[in-house]
């Protein structure tokens, strides 16, 4: 799961990692740029952040004396849109033919970074469409060596920011050496890698490399309350468990937001239909089918079956046997004598009927509405002696 943090690829925006921020802002600042910088930081550290945020500030040709690029000059518009004409991207790919480059996944690398710039591998996997392995191939390092080898066509620099380096294959591992040994004028590398033991030597000496900490816990916790509105307390406990990867954090939020939702699902399907609420019914088959994936249906009927299960089994006074949250149990507390032996069975065989129904691609609208109407009939049947 992604939770999406829309940056404006800006140094302000960046979650912590104020040390790293302004060095890279020394190195503008004296004209030590090198040619070539490593970014060496670990999964959701804000690496690749921080090499689009420098990209875009070097070549901002506004106001920057608030040690930032300004955000709204031709340049920052086109580096916020990952549409400059002197930034060359590339990343790891999955491989279609033997053509395949960066280029050719170039609209989905944009939208993943423009939603957000903190993601692992297999969420890029997996927006690429596939599960197969992704590798940086010898077609992207001919690729550039072609575009490099024109002068930049608007900015000061024409900047090549490369996305886990390690992943380079051998034969274009030793083309993208020859670039940085011999680089043409007015061109930045920009290398975010998360392991350098797997990077060739000869390209980690042609680097200047900066280490990329782990996010500090006050600056998540800091973030978290700000952006998700969270008490201090719940906020540090999720920046704790992060472990200063951001990514972590996201998902970790994410899947509380998605139980949230789950139980919001559950309880108003069964408050309808105990009340037979046909129009009720209607509108949640419709928006269902509107608003939610068929993994997500699926997901808030797996959901659906367990807290069958658990309002089963609190009505049978088996608390050891509950695992339910807080919010699921205050609900369950007053549900749960509505779950009994005479209709927990063909309740749960008809949620399963709908899964099944649901993964064969069938209409989901009729599949929620079939579901609801049979469902009205078991929450009406009398509890057993």
């Amino acid at each position: 799961m992604i939770c999406y943090i829309e940056l404006n690829m800006q140094f302000k925006d960046i979650i912590g990692q104020e040390n790293v921020k302004q060095h890279l802002r020394d190195m503008y600042a004296h004209h030590r740029i090198p040619h070539a910088t490593m970014l060496l930081g670990g999964e959701g550290s804000g690496a690749l952040a921080l090499g689009i945020a420098f990209a875009q500030y070097i070549n901002c040709t506004g106001d920057k004396s608030g040690g930032d690029s300004c955000g709204q000059c031709p340049s920052c518009q086109k580096y916020q849109k990952l549409v400059h004409p002197d930034l060359h991207s590339i990343f790891p790919v999955i491989k279609k033919d033997d053509s395949t480059t960066s280029d050719t996944y170039i609209a989905e690398w944009r939208e993943m970074v423009s939603n957000t710039p903190y993601f692992n591998l297999t969420q890029w996997t997996n927006a690429m469409g596939g599960n197969k392995q992704a590798t940086i191939m010898r077609s992207d390092a001919v690729a550039i060596h072609q575009k490099l080898s024109m002068k930049p066509y608007e900015a000061q620099y024409q900047v090549l920011l490369m996305w886990k380096p390690e992943l380079m294959n051998e034969v274009a591992a030793n083309r993208i050496l020859k670039i940085l040994e011999e680089p043409p004028s007015n061109t930045l590398f920009i290398l975010v890698s998360e392991s350098s033991a797997e990077i060739l030597p000869t390209i980690l000496s042609r680097t200047q490399m900066l280490k990329v900490p782990p996010i500090a816990e006050d600056d998540i916790t800091a973030f978290i309350q700000q952006r998700y509105k969270m008490p201090e307390t719940d906020a540090r406990r999720i920046a704790h468990i992060s472990n200063g990867n951001l990514i972590n954090t996201l998902q970790i939020i994410g899947e509380a937001q998605e139980a949230k939702d789950n139980l919001d699902f559950f309880i108003k399907i069964m408050r309808c239909c105990y009340a037979r609420k046909v129009p009720e019914m209607m509108q949640i088959s419709e928006d269902t089918n509107k608003n939610l994936s068929r993994e997500q249906i699926k997901n808030r009927l797996t959901y659906s079956l367990r807290m069958l299960r658990e309002n089963f089994i609190m009505n049978l006074n088996q608390p050891e046997l509950n695992y339910m949250t807080p919010e699921e149990e205050t609900f369950s507390q007053k549900f749960s004598r509505f779950v009994h032996l005479n209709n927990v069975i063909p309740m749960s065989e008809l949620i399963n009927e709908a899964i099944a129904h649901v993964e064969q691609n069938g209409n989901v609208r009729i599949i929620i509405m079939d579901l609801l109407l049979r469902m009205t009939v078991h929450l009406k049947a009398e509890r057993p002696e």
